[in-house]
């Protein structure tokens, strides 16, 4: 069964989006890894095993989540394939693995497996790592550790205190309904939620803290105190939901997105909201302060999708560059006669063979502040800002569980297909104020 956070968020998250087929529910079914952690030298390939508890009576999808130790990154292995499908009548599937055979004496890598369901009713359960035993140099001695329980990583650095003590706020709010999901800040067990002039304090469930929005704080704002850093809201369209993060009020002020042709945006002192509902994209973009620089980054990416920029003063074109492992492309589209730039991006760079979403990078220079971006999911899409690089690296975003979830350093991708919710996290470092 679901550990009692992930109980909330499922439960908060599908009350008022599309329910789920009413046989997934009954029917919960627990996806094990059913391989050890071992050690794999490069160039080599064996196969890991995963298991259902029964026949499923339903197609049933799974997504690996990978985490890098020991400066590993996903040019050193690959998997095939990159997800598990189960067919109705199926319980056990296998994905091969091969350790990259690079020329490079990179000693003591590792990548920890586990399994993160994307289909509702699913449970991942087990993980595995794999040491990555380079060929390369002299041989090291990287065993210790190794072994069924698998290295843990290092703890995260505590926050500063000053951090902790900032008001959270919705970039943007305007209701009708939403949620929110937080962590206290330490040395705490609740927080505080402002809104519709009513303040209610929520205790933390296993240290987390999701709940629904009323209808009554519609158009009101919201506030949280007494949380740490890594809290992040949605808020429900007429469709589907977007996604941003909660953020202190002094990192706000910022340049305002850029709004294309074609695109509805409602504009509040904090941050736009973006619908373009031919495509069913809703999504916030911040006006963060401090976001000028001469390259933007995206906080994630993976796939396919677009950005929205405005160029630089002076300029008639932007520079983007779309990178997925070794492989990149760059282009250099001209702004239309708004003066605005709206550019698809090939996903054939960030792309399986079989057509699945990789991770991936992409950077725009030569455009001015307020640009965004967006990924195509199957159904809907995410939006996030373009960001200087020097605004991320904080605090991981807060993983509520019941959610499909990836993430990398600078930001984490959130999907509850229930919900029609899909949107992207920035990690946002911590405010010069802080430092």
């Amino acid at each position: 069964m679901l550990a009692p956070a992930a109980t909330v968020v499922a439960v908060a998250l599908a009350l008022l989006g599309e329910a789920a087929n009413a046989q997934d529910s009954d029917l919960e079914v627990t996806a094990r890894l059913s391989s050890s952690s071992f050690s794999l030298e490069e160039g080599l390939s064996t196969a890991i095993t995963v298991r259902l508890d029964r026949n499923p009576g339903r197609e049933v999808w799974v997504d690996w989540k990978l985490t890098h130790h020991g400066g590993a990154d996903e040019d050193d292995y690959w998997f095939f394939p990159s997800t598990f499908y189960f067919p109705a009548d199926r319980a056990v599937q296998f994905v091969l693995v091969t350790a990259t055979n690079d020329k490079l004496d990179d000693d003591c890598e590792s990548v920890e497996f586990s399994l993160s369901p994307r289909s509702s009713g699913v449970v991942g359960d087990g993980r595995l790592t794999i040491a990555i035993v380079d060929d390369d140099g002299e041989t090291v001695d990287c065993t210790a550790g190794i072994g069924d329980d698998p290295p843990q990583p290092p703890p995260p650095p505590e926050p500063e205190p000053p951090q902790s003590d900032c008001t959270l706020t919705a970039p943007y709010w305007s209701g009708p309904t939403g949620g929110f999901t937080v962590r206290p800040a330490p040395g705490r067990t609740s927080v505080s939620l402002t809104c519709g002039g009513r303040t209610t304090e929520y205790v933390a469930e296993d240290g987390l803290v999701t709940r629904l929005v009323e209808s009554s704080c519609r158009g009101t704002g919201l506030q949280l105190t007494g949380a740490a850093p890594g809290g992040w809201y949605w808020q429900h369209g007429d469709r589907n939901a977007a996604v941003a993060p909660l953020v202190c009020s002094e990192a706000l002020g910022g340049p305002r997105a850029v709004v294309p042709d074609g695109v509805t945006a409602e504009v509040a002192a904090g941050a736009t909201l973006i619908r373009h509902d031919t495509a069913r994209l809703i999504g916030i973009v911040p006006h963060l302060a401090g976001n000028e620089c001469a390259e933007y980054v995206t906080p994630y990416w993976q796939g396919d999708g677009g950005v929205v920029v405005r160029p630089a003063e002076g300029r008639e074109t932007v520079r983007v560059r779309v990178q997925c492992g070794r492989t990149y492309s760059t282009m250099t589209p001209s702004a239309g006669e708004d003066g605005v730039i709206a550019e698809l991006v090939s996903k054939s760079y960030c792309t399986d063979d079989e057509g699945n979403p990789k991770q991936g990078g992409l950077t725009v220079t030569g455009a001015a502040p307020g640009g965004w971006y967006w990924i195509n999911g199957e159904a809907n899409a995410a939006v996030s800002p373009l960001m200087c690089a020097d605004l991320l690296g904080g605090p991981e975003a807060v993983d509520p569980g019941g959610v499909v979830t990836r993430s990398t350093e600078d930001g984490t991708y959130f999907q509850h297909d229930a919900d029609h919710l899909i949107g992207v996290v920035p990690h946002l470092a911590p405010n010069p104020e802080d430092d």
